[in-house]
């Protein structure tokens, strides 16, 4: 989830890194079961402190607003589920389009609305079937390990500070930090060791290959503060090879 305003085709992208898939309401009844249940989680993430303003559709947090999976194919003139090619033939809550650029979906509180796929629109949220694992390639053995300062694997436990928590199985956390303004890879067993992700892209979360600085002396592999490291994070395993941009690629 992402509590910031997005767009269809850059919120996609991530939730598809991730193996999950946008909420794909449509009928009244699955709109307002699922506009149900993520106002409940937007609402634990401002009792959180997180700032989540771009999530809601109105003043008193009573209405929520997210991005919507379905896509509209203007030459068939119907919806489509972009996750299977095939056109959705009972949906009865999204509008047509209001004109040929708008092509993708979005709830405003119970209601659907259309927008292009490409403009910031809301807040988006990604549903994941099963609890997804993470791998992180490319720190040293000597840091990895059951009482070492990083795990190899992760798993998406809620936000911290608006952004997704990637918490791994016992040693370390990785999650955004604002101050410096990229994502922190953060040892739990020794607080003073992490590393920043260098030159983070706006909107997008860790995963795919990235330069990674050290922000402490032996933080990784021994070496000094700012020395830098690349790093994978990754669902592509183990039959798949990670693009650079975290894309899954099947190996033959």
């Amino acid at each position: 989830m992402v509590t910031y305003t997005t767009s269809h085709v850059v919120f996609r992208g991530v939730c598809d890194k991730l193996g999950g898939r946008l909420p794909m309401p449509t009928d009244a009844a699955a709109l307002n079961r699922t506009h149900d249940d993520i106002l409940v989680v937007y609402k634990d993430i401002v009792g959180e402190g997180a700032p989540a303003d771009a999530c809601f559709a109105d003043e008193t947090m009573t209405e929520a607003t997210f991005l919507a999976g379905q896509v509209y194919d203007h030459d068939a003139a119907r919806w489509t589920d972009p996750y299977t090619g095939l056109p959705i033939t009972n949906d009865t809550a999204t509008p047509r389009p209001n004109d040929a650029f708008e092509n993708c979906a979005f709830a405003w509180g119970r209601e659907l609305e259309t927008k292009e796929c490409d403009v910031l629109t809301t807040c988006g949220v990604c549903l994941l079937e099963h609890k997804t694992r993470i791998l992180m390639k490319g720190l040293c053995k000597r840091n990895t390990g059951v009482d070492q300062d990083y795990d190899h694997y992760y798993f998406i436990r809620g936000q911290r500070n608006g952004r997704t928590l990637f918490h791994g199985v016992k040693n370390s956390a990785i999650f955004f930090d604002p101050k410096a303004a990229s994502w922190r890879l953060q040892s739990l067993r020794n607080p003073e060791k992490f590393l920043t992700m260098e030159n983070p892209v706006q909107g997008r979360i860790p995963i795919g290959t990235h330069t990674w600085v050290s922000g402490s002396r032996g933080a990784v592999c021994g070496e000094e503060e700012g020395s830098k490291h690349e790093l994978t994070f990754s669902t592509c395993y183990p039959d798949k090879y990670t693009c650079n941009d975290g894309t899954c690629i099947p190996l033959e």
